[in-house]
């Protein structure tokens, strides 16, 4: 089964979360040769890093992002994974079905990704 967005999302967080010791970067090239700089645990990339002019393109929504990090505070409380290779997986009991409700009910209230 596939997970939703929002639940790669998350594990992306925990991974971060409970791996944060392990951080690399990674340089990686587009077909056409551009690059781009990921942070990565061992060789998994989890979040691409912006260069400044990328950044400033967004507006911060703090209201939608104090929910986020809620529901992912929530998320983390129960996730009893501890190694990466347990991310490969669902995860514990009802997370995919929890992430996939939460985005929908999100989804009907504002634009996310």
């Amino acid at each position: 089964m596939d997970k939703c967005s929002f639940q790669k999302m998350y594990e992306k967080f925990a991974m971060i979360t409970k791996f944060s010791e392990g951080f690399q970067v990674m340089l990686a090239r587009q077909e056409d040769g551009t690059p781009g700089l990921f942070l990565c645990i061992d060789s998994t990339p989890l979040a691409m890093l912006l260069p400044r002019k990328e950044i400033q393109k967004y507006k911060a929504d703090h209201g939608l992002s104090k929910i986020i990090q809620e529901v992912f505070d929530s998320a983390l409380s129960k996730d009893d994974r501890k190694t990466l290779d347990d991310f490969n997986g669902q995860g514990p009991e009802g997370m995919r079905k929890m992430f996939k409700e939460v985005a929908d009910a999100m989804s009907k209230e504002h634009t996310l990704l």
